[in-house]
């Protein structure tokens, strides 16, 4: 059997209690929603990015962009990005689409 793949970041990562992490996350999904209530679906995900991290900032809560992940496992090494650290324990990866594929759209 093969164990867990070591995962190495560019930053430390605290352990959330999960009360804590749930108060972290609600603020990020309801900037989230907030942005895109007013600036719409197709807003560029750089964009987007920018600007969840601005309103995270006027919070007081802490935003580390692209966090660098190392994944290792013997001869395997590979490096990963996640788009925010937030608050020093939530990992926040978004993600933006210009137009939905077949796969994504609901069968109607």
């Amino acid at each position: 059997m093969i164990g867990a793949m070591p995962v190495h970041t560019s930053i430390p990562v605290a352990v959330f209690e999960q009360e804590a992490f749930h108060a972290v996350d609600k603020v990020v999904t309801g900037l989230a929603f907030d942005i895109h209530n007013e600036f719409g679906r197709y807003l560029d995900e750089r964009l987007y990015q920018t600007e969840l991290a601005a309103r995270l900032l006027t919070r007081d809560i802490s935003v580390q962009r692209e966090m660098r992940m190392t994944l290792t496992l013997g001869d395997f090494s590979h490096d990963y990005y996640a788009d925010f650290l937030v608050g020093g324990g939530v990992i926040v990866e978004t993600k933006a689409a210009e137009t939905l594929t077949n796969a994504t759209r609901r069968k109607r």
